[in-house]
C-alpha cells in the first residue's frame, strides 16, 4: 500500500458516519414530551417546532431555520430537555441533516523521566 493509500484508509477511518442508531428525535414539548418527530437521514423541508432533543450517542446534527439547510443552523451534540433556539429560528426547524465527527485516536501517555 502506497503512503498515500495508507493517509486516506486513515482518514476514512477518523471520519465517522451517524448510524441510524443515531436518529434526531425532536419533540413538541420540553422535557422530551408531547408530539415527536424523528430523523433517520438528512431532510431538506419539513417544518416541526423543538422544545427538546434527543441524538444518538456519539453523534451530531446539524438544524436549520430555512429548509435546503439555509440561515444560521445550529449544532446539536447531546440530548437537551430544554433546547432554547436562536432568534432566526422563530422557534420552528424547518430542514435538518447528520453531520459527520472525527473520531480521534487516544492520546499516548507521556513517556516517564529517565532517571
Amino acid at each position: 500500500m502506497t503512503l498515500r493509500g495508507v493517509a486516506l484508509f486513515g482518514l476514512a477511518l477518523a471520519v465517522a458516519v451517524p448510524s441510524a442508531a443515531e436518529d434526531l428525535k425532536l419533540f413538541r414539548e420540553r422535557n422530551f414530551g408531547g408530539a415527536m418527530m424523528v430523523l433517520g437521514e438528512s431532510n431538506s423541508s419539513f417544518t416541526f417546532s423543538p422544545r427538546a432533543v434527543r441524538i444518538g450517542k456519539g453523534g451530531a446534527w446539524l438544524i436549520c431555520p430555512r429548509p435546503f439547510f439555509g440561515g444560521e443552523c445550529k449544532t446539536i451534540t447531546a440530548d437537551t430537555a430544554n433546547l432554547s433556539l436562536p432568534r432566526a429560528f422563530s422557534g420552528t426547524v424547518k430542514s435538518a441533516r447528520p453531520v459527520a465527527t472525527v473520531a480521534l485516536p487516544p492520546q499516548k501517555a507521556p513517556d516517564a523521566p529517565k532517571p
